[in-house]
This record gives C-alpha cells, structure tokens and sequence, in this order.
C-alpha cells in the first residue's frame, strides 16, 4: 500500500478481514464508527494508512459468498470490506460507487478469465487461423451472455449455467444439426 501511495497511484481493493477489520466491522454494527474511517494495518516503518469501506451486503447471495470460509453465525460474513487511498471525505460523498466500481472491474476479470476457460490454442502462422481463434470465442462468450441475459428476463431466476457448459452444449448441438443436414452414407 505504502509503495503504491508513494508512486501516486489510486487503488481500491476488498480489505482482508483481519482481526483489526473484524473489530472494525463489530464498531460499525455498535454505531461507533462510520461507514466510510481511516484505519491503519502495521507499526513503525510498515504502518499504512488507508480509507475503509464498510458496506452491507446486497443479498442473502452476496452474504453466502462472503461467508465462505467463515464460521456460521459470524456478523462481518454480512458485509462486504473495501480499503483505497482515495480521501475519506470524496469516498464518504458517494461510498456505492466506489462498491460499484469494484464490482464493474470484477466482472471485466470474470470475462477475461471466462474468455481464457474457451480459447483455443494453436500454433499455426496463418494469421487468417489465429484470428478466427481469437475472434470466435469473443462470439461464443456473447452469444452466452445473451443467453443467459435473455433466460434471466424471461424466467426471472439467474441462470446457472457456466461458459464452459455452454460452449460443451453448442458443441453437441452443432454436431447434432449437420448430422441432420448432411444425410449419412447410404452404405
């Protein structure tokens, strides 16, 4: 963090929920501490100093996937922890979208890492083969958020269904309409 502030740059992470940030969270729910305080981690030369976010998570979804990890019944599995170098005073302002821009950049990573699970390698020099394997499963990933966005819409529950599922199923589904399209050998 100390390295990061001396260089001048921004940063905004979910703090690790320590002990001090347990603490943290017991006086946020006890109403002895805002939701947006200074906190410090370290001593001595190693002490950082950083702006803490405390925000209640949005849903019994997000508590479930916070809670991993902690004990059943532990309060702080309730709310999600952020920590930057941004002024207590710009982040007590607008705390939601310093929250929102965290989850934004998450969903980037969640694409990339998506998009990596269904890439095909090659070793081909044809630069026609590298961008059709480059550009197909940017196609794919798309088609499966349409799908997903689209089943959500119409049935109103989120769609459990993973990228890789998804590109397994179209597989199986293009195989099966060419062997309706191509008749077999008349052997």
């Amino acid at each position: 963090m100390n390295l990061l502030n001396a260089l001048d740059v921004k940063w905004l992470m979910p703090a690790v929920k320590t002990d001090t940030i347990k603490r943290a969270i017991s006086e946020f729910e006890n109403g002895t501490r805002g939701a947006v305080s200074v906190h410090s981690v370290g001593s001595g030369e190693q002490r950082a100093e950083f702006t803490l976010i405390i925000r209640p998570a949005d849903s019994e979804e997000d508590v479930r996937e916070t809670a991993t990890g902690n004990k059943e019944g532990e309060s702080e599995s309730a709310y999600h922890v952020f920590a930057t170098n941004t002024s207590p005073v710009v982040v007590g302002s607008k705390p939601d979208m310093f929250v929102e821009q965290y989850r934004r950049r998450w969903g980037i990573e969640t694409a990339f890492r998506c998009y990596e699970e269904v890439r095909p390698r090659t070793t081909s020099r044809h630069e026609s083969v590298r961008l059709l394997l480059l550009f197909f499963p940017m196609l794919l990933y798309n088609a499966w958020i349409l799908a997903r966005h689209m089943f959500e819409r119409d049935n109103r529950i989120t769609m459990q269904i993973t990228l890789k599922i998804f590109s397994r199923y179209l597989d199986v589904f293009s195989k099966e309409s060419i062997r309706r399209v191509v008749p077999s050998d008349p052997g």
